[in-house]
């Protein structure tokens, strides 16, 4: 190998790998927040986690790249806009299934918050 790919290969995994990070903690099993919430549209959601100190997600999407909220930006007062991407590697199913998540709240309970979940769904917690 040259010099120049001795280089490039560790910093482009580096980069690669800062590219697919999140701060969201995929739940292998449904906590009660998030029971019966699904609709039969399987559009995504978000509750307030019991001691509200997480937002807890729903969404759907292949079961081997699941749908993952990887940006929560604020876009006004308690308002806000989460991407939801495909995580995992380059071959996912082309089955639906539900993926659940736990992300710190970016703000407290208690007023009304506004989160935009994009594919024209927003909820209010």
């Amino acid at each position: 190998m040259t010099r120049a790919a001795l280089i490039f290969v560790p910093v482009l995994v580096l980069v690669l790998a800062g590219c697919s990070s999140s701060s969201a903690e995929r739940l292998d099993e449904v906590p009660p927040e998030l029971e019966g919430v699904a609709g039969p549209e399987m559009e995504p959601t978000v509750v307030w986690s019991e001691d509200g100190e997480s937002w807890l997600f729903l969404t759907f999407g292949s079961s081997t790249c699941p749908n993952e909220p990887r940006d929560i930006r604020e876009t006004g007062e308690r308002a806000f806009e989460v991407t939801l991407e495909a995580a995992g590697g380059f071959s996912c199913t082309a089955d639906i299934g539900p993926a659940m998540y736990k992300v710190p709240a970016p703000v407290s309970p208690g007023a009304p918050v506004t989160v935009d979940l994009g594919y024209g769904v927003t909820v209010t917690l």
